[in-house]
């Protein structure tokens, strides 16, 4: 999964502990980067103060989900951990409990909007990854020059475009010296391109009527898909025009 929100990046001043290492607190004096993406999740900051404070900080699983509203960037010393955790944990209505190397994390109020917000999105994009991967099923063929694709496998292709873009290579095509659209240099296999019958080779004259003559033009064509439901691409192969159109369904 894309999701960036668990990245974590601390350094200390000097050497990181290693994981075989004794866990040794970050001393009073010790300068410590923190570095949140909006997003993160209760258990990549409690992993974190974890490492950096030797204290075991334990939740419920339903708590596990709970996100920070914002991203975090700052440099405290190392006596100023604990205050720091305890106002992430606040935002997220959040608190400790207890003394020692073992504490607890309770809730102090409802889960925010924001997180929960957060997770719908987490799961959204959980679900169109699955689909995207499996695309295949998603597509019916009904001729040579017809296909049929369903509503969530549509939405799972506009939301992986940079995914998809990584399957295939493409090159401007001119002839006479005017753009006249893109080869399809090469296409990875599995490409979602391959699935509607396109090649290697294929030179893609327009989308939906609109002459591929830019790539801003082929982005904002592929862009009406959703709206329009139908996509039909008007192609050459080996110097034979050919066309292919995909429906929502």
């Amino acid at each position: 999964m894309f999701r960036l929100s668990a990245v974590i990046a601390l350094a200390l001043a000097g050497s990181a502990a290693s994981p075989a290492q004794a866990c040794k607190p970050a001393k009073a004096d010790a300068r410590v980067r923190v570095s949140f993406l909006a997003d993160s999740d209760l258990t990549t900051l409690a992993e974190w103060a974890r490492e950096v404070t030797c204290i075991d900080y334990r939740f419920e699983p339903a708590l596990a989900e709970r996100r920070l509203a914002q991203g975090v960037i700052l440099t405290v010393t190392g006596r100023d951990v604990g205050a720091i955790f305890e106002i992430l944990l606040h935002t997220m209505n959040l608190k400790t409990q207890g003394r020692g190397a073992r504490r607890s994390i309770v809730a102090d109020g409802p889960e925010t909007a924001q997180s929960k917000a957060a997770n719908a999105r987490d799961k959204a994009d959980c679900e169109r990854e699955k689909v995207l991967a499996n695309i295949a099923a998603e597509i019916t063929r009904k001729d040579d020059n017809h296909y049929a694709i369903s509503r969530r496998g549509a939405d799972a292709v506009m939301a992986g475009l940079p995914r998809i873009a990584r399957t295939m290579r493409v090159a401007p095509e001119a002839k006479g010296g005017k753009r006249i659209g893109f080869r399809l240099v090469s296409l990875k296999s599995g490409a979602i391109l391959t699935r509607i019958g396109l090649q290697e080779g294929d030179v893609v004259l327009s989308l939906n009527g609109t002459a591929l003559t830019s790539s801003d033009k082929a982005l904002a064509a592929y862009a009406r898909f959703r709206t329009t439901g139908v996509m039909r691409a008007d192609y050459l192969r080996a110097g034979k025009p050919l066309s292919v159109e995909v429906k929502i369904e």
